[in-house]
């Protein structure tokens, strides 16, 4: 047997959740680790990572101490072991003697590579400004664009990739990136009609994929859905299309929606534990909510749902949010004296914020004319009892994690408070005001697949839809609720109050609640900016492996070759 095929066969069995033939191929290997190439003990430790074996990873880690020379994939798995293990001086060292092991060529990009995954964007920029090469690759190119991105140098990474896109008009990195620029820019219109101007000789299969996401950007999901649909019946792609999947929930297509779901579930490619535990992730549960919502409609005598089906059914707060849009579309009914006050929060668990994150959190803490303030976990906790009461602070306290703290804290302060929350790894590329001013009263944005983004919200103190999640969430918190966070507390939670309010006060909606696309909010932002911390073990939403003892002391042995 040879290694390609051993490895060919281990992800299979792993896949297929048949561990006892996992096991033995796993032994073969690891005696063969010696043998195998560059490529092959990458896609080894990479499979005892996601089988969390840290034995196996450990083994292969000694076995590139051995190595005199090899590649970039190989060396950023390594690294990012050692990034997981957060141990700065480890990691530091590990680096070294990773890129001594490297061809001089490819020492600068891993350097860069490097301090993008353990410092961030803003020292992987540096990074490259320092570093001097000769003409630039289209990957290259893409690469430094998405790192102004990355920045908030958003109409920079523009310009620069129209000119890199007239240089090489056929380079699929550079085409990628500056679509994903626009929409990130918040202009996915501009992005469309740049794409449709510039089809010429282009690979056509990439462009259509490109303009998908522009169209996602644009709110146009059926659109989106007829060239899914047309590129699987041409055979360019699966019918198990994730992404027509979640458009059919958006459309509140059931029978779509259930075709597709079986063919997800029954295609052999997706690992056996996933497709048989296919109704516990987000699509399942949109899935399933869709099911209800359904048989809900099925026994009242109205054919749209109520204010209490809108609060505890996604997919009926989705239709309501539909069906809003189209009809405040120009109704000219915004008008309202209720305005968000000057005040900017954010919430970091640690009282302590790390570099990385502290540069993107001051971006909001800079702006002018505006007041800032910071939230810790301690102070959040003491800021709920005097403000609220013991109950309120003890469905904070337990909370299963970090992200479901902000989410209820944000909630509680932007009703008592009012102002603006941003999550800590949002940075501000514009102004408060230039957001506030997109309408009165609560301000929220809309998402490609239906649900409201809770990771910017503007609002007035004391509006109603805020008040009805606090109490859900609440509810949930103190009672345990085994839904995911998305739904329990998140964006899933915001979407059915908005629409609640929507139906239980569908006159004063129109005058104190303001819905925008997403592509309004990265007008003026960059969301969820790429952080060291978030692939890190301590992130409260990463799947990483375990960085044993074993592991370290691999790493250790390691890294103590750069310096002899």
């Amino acid at each position: 047997m040879t290694a390609d095929r051993a490895l060919a066969l281990l992800s299979l069995y792993l896949r297929a959740g048949r561990m006892a033939e996992a096991a033995v191929v796993s032994a073969w290997l690891a005696d063969r680790l010696g043998t195998l190439n560059n490529a092959q003990l990458r896609q080894f430790i990479k499979v005892a990572e996601t089988s969390d074996q840290p034995d196996l990873m450990s083994a292969a880690i000694a076995h590139v101490e051995t190595r005199s020379l090899i590649d970039m994939p190989l060396a950023k798995v390594v690294l990012r072991i050692a990034h997981v293990a957060e141990n700065e001086a480890l990691a530091e060292r590990t680096e070294d003697a990773l890129c001594a092991r490297m061809a001089p060529a490819l020492q600068p990009p891993f350097r860069i590579m490097a301090a993008r995954m353990r410092k961030g964007p803003q020292a992987a920029l540096e990074r490259t400004l320092e570093i001097r090469t000769g003409q630039r690759s289209p990957r290259a190119a893409a690469d430094l664009a998405q790192l102004l991105i990355d920045n908030g140098r958003k109409q920079l990474a523009i310009r620069y990739l129209r000119l890199s896109a007239r240089r090489w008009p056929n380079a699929l990195p550079v085409l990628t990136t500056l679509t994903q620029s626009f929409i990130q820019a918040g202009l996915p219109d501009a992005g469309l009609a740049w794409l449709d101007s510039h089809r010429g000789a282009k690979n056509v299969q990439a462009l259509e994929d490109l303009r998908m996401k522009l169209l996602l950007a644009l709110g146009r999901p059926e659109e989106v859905v007829t060239l899914i649909e047309a590129g699987i019946a041409a055979g360019q792609r699966p019918p198990d299309d994730t992404t027509l999947l979640q458009l059919f929930c958006v459309l509140n297509r059931l029978e779509d929606a259930e075709r597709t779901a079986t063919a997800i579930q029954t295609n052999p490619r997706h690992a056996s534990r996933k497709r048989a535990h296919f109704g516990t992730t987000l699509f399942g549960a949109r899935l399933n909510e869709l099911r209800l919502y359904r048989i809900s409609l099925q026994h009242q005598a109205e054919p749209h749902p109520g204010p209490d089906l809108a609060a505890s059914n996604f997919q009926a707060a989705n239709d309501v949010l539909n069906m809003w849009d189209t009809q405040a579309a120009g109704s000219g009914e915004h008008t309202a004296p209720h305005f968000t006050p000057r005040h900017i929060f954010q919430y970091w668990n640690t009282a302590k914020v790390p570099d990385a994150i502290h540069g993107v959190m001051q971006t909001w803490a800079d702006a002018p004319g505006w007041r800032y303030e910071r939230f810790d976990r301690a102070r959040a906790i003491a800021w709920l009892t005097e403000a609220y009461d013991a109950a309120h602070a003890r469905a904070f306290e337990v909370a299963r994690h970090v992200a479901e703290e902000s989410d209820f804290l944000r909630l509680c302060v932007l009703y008592r408070q009012g102002g603006i929350y941003a999550d800590a790894d949002d940075m501000l590329t514009g102004h408060p005001d230039d957001i506030v001013a997109k309408g009165p009263g609560l301000i929220v944005f809309r998402e490609p697949f239906g649900a409201l983004a809770n990771n910017l919200i503007c609002a007035p103190p004391g509006h109603p839809a805020i008040g009805q999640a606090i109490t859900m969430a609440k509810a949930a918190l103190i009672g345990r609720d085994n839904d995911s966070t998305w739904s329990k507390t998140g964006p899933g939670l915001l979407t059915r109050a908005v629409a609640w309010h929507m139906l239980a006060h569908p006159q004063d909606a129109r005058r104190d609640t303001t819905m925008l696309p997403q592509s309004h909010m990265f007008l003026h932002t960059l969301p969820h900016v790429k952080l060291p911390y978030k692939t890190t073990a301590s992130y409260w939403h990463t799947g990483t492996f375990r960085t044993t003892g074993r592991v370290v002391s691999a790493l250790q042995t390691l890294a103590h070759t750069a310096h002899n």
